[in-house]
């Protein structure tokens, strides 16, 4: 895993609640630390939201529903502990990021976002 988070773009097409699951630490992967930003450029892009709470309570697999405006957004997916900036700094994020594992990291289906 690069040390830097692997960002992936979400396009909401219509608004409503949008539900985000991550399965692969059950299954061998790593500890998940989901971020997520409305935009999809570093500079003007904002935080939404993050499973801070459940990483730091539980840790591993989570499941997150936010009810989201129609755009575009980028979802950031990392190693716990791994935070984005922008929870520190309250907007942007790295947009370096990469891994091998996130061409396969997110897909959405019908209002899902399996991580």
């Amino acid at each position: 895993m690069a040390r830097h988070p692997a960002n992936r773009v979400l396009t909401v097409p219509v608004g409503g609640s949008v539900g985000f699951t991550s399965t692969g630490y059950s299954a061998g992967g790593i500890d998940p630390y989901f971020t997520l930003f409305r935009g999809i450029y570093s500079a003007t892009a904002t935080f939404v939201a993050s499973n801070y709470i459940h990483a730091l309570a539980l840790g591993g697999d989570f499941t997150q529903t936010e009810t989201l405006s129609a755009g575009d957004y980028t979802v950031a997916i990392g190693t716990f502990e791994n935070l984005s900036f922008a929870e520190n700094l309250g907007s942007g994020f790295r947009p370096t990021a990469s891994s091998a594992w996130a061409a396969q990291a997110t897909s959405v289906t019908a209002r899902t976002c399996s991580l």
